[in-house]
């Protein structure tokens, strides 16, 4: 993972950032006139595309008052507004990684400096995913987590949604950016602290599979894994509230927990599996059994 300094001056740490394999060519290319993509035509007097020029690959399609922004650029400004935002750049990393051949784009903050201590040997360090796409899906924005030290696996936040910086538009805000980053460490704070009370809350192996079976969209098979993963984690962190939550986040967020066929999308699978998490957060069997 690179190591950046966004403290440095903007000028200094700016070649460091430009090397991305998600900084590729895309045009886009109004459909009033027929276009060519490989062998096939296409033609809609209110579209666009564009196109990913290196594969000649379409990335999405857009009513005619869409504006392209790349990846490059709101990558670039969200650099920016971390160097501005309360947030400690101090050794700050970050991972690039994208899906569905691109159009999704998502990079991973890793900010060390900004820590929280659980309990004794279990620390958590906040992490941003920014992510931008080309075919509409994603909005350019953030979703605000966590990463155990030492650990792969992400931490969704309790109440944590995709924050859009904006809409697609070509006049992207850097102060705006800005203000939306500093409500982040209030956010993480907080969720550190529920972190710790689930810590202290005992629980045993009916109460987790019930938690489990109420997963929204859970079958026999997911329960089923969910199950084992949970005893694992147990014997780690003990039988309690945030052993239950880690379980869930690790089955979201862990790639060898996604099919070989699904792994180049690894990213967006993990977003839908967290929105899933967070619902079953908000349900009955979990709520009732953190409530002691």
């Amino acid at each position: 993972m690179p190591r950046i300094d966004l403290r440095a001056r903007r000028e200094d740490a700016a070649p460091a950032l430009v090397p991305s394999p998600l900084f590729f060519p895309v045009e886009i290319h109004s459909l009033r006139n027929p276009i060519t993509v490989g062998n096939t035509a296409f033609t809609n007097s209110d579209m666009q595309m564009i196109v990913r020029t290196d594969t000649n690959r379409i990335l999405g399609t857009h009513g005619a008052v869409y504006k392209l922004v790349t990846h490059e650029t709101c990558f670039s400004a969200v650099n920016e507004a971390i160097y501005r935002s309360n947030i400690n750049a101090d050794n700050i990393q970050f991972k690039d990684t994208s899906s569905h051949q691109g159009a999704r784009a998502f990079r991973y903050y890793n900010c060390q400096g900004n820590s929280e201590v659980i309990v004794p040997g279990l620390t958590v360090a906040l992490e941003l995913c920014v992510m931008n796409s080309y075919d509409g899906t994603l909005k350019f924005g953030y979703i605000a987590s966590a990463k155990k030290l030492g650990d792969n696996h992400y931490l969704t936040f309790t109440n944590s949604r995709v924050m859009a910086f904006g809409k697609h538009t070509t006049n992207i805000s850097v102060p705006g950016i800005v203000r939306r980053l500093n409500t982040v460490m209030e956010d993480f704070q907080a969720q550190t602290e529920i972190w710790r009370e689930w810590y202290r809350v005992e629980v045993n192996n009916h109460q987790a599979n019930e938690v489990f079976a109420q997963l929204p969209g859970s079958n026999e098979t997911v329960q089923t894994t969910l199950a084992t993963l949970f005893r694992r984690t147990a014997m780690e962190y003990g039988f309690n509230a945030w052993a239950v939550y880690k379980t869930l986040a690790q089955w979201a967020s862990d790639p060898n927990q996604i099919r070989h066929a699904h792994r180049d999308n690894a990213d967006s699978i993990r977003m839908e599996r967290e929105k899933r998490i967070r619902k079953c957060m908000a349900g009955r069997q979990f709520q009732r059994m953190i409530d002691v």
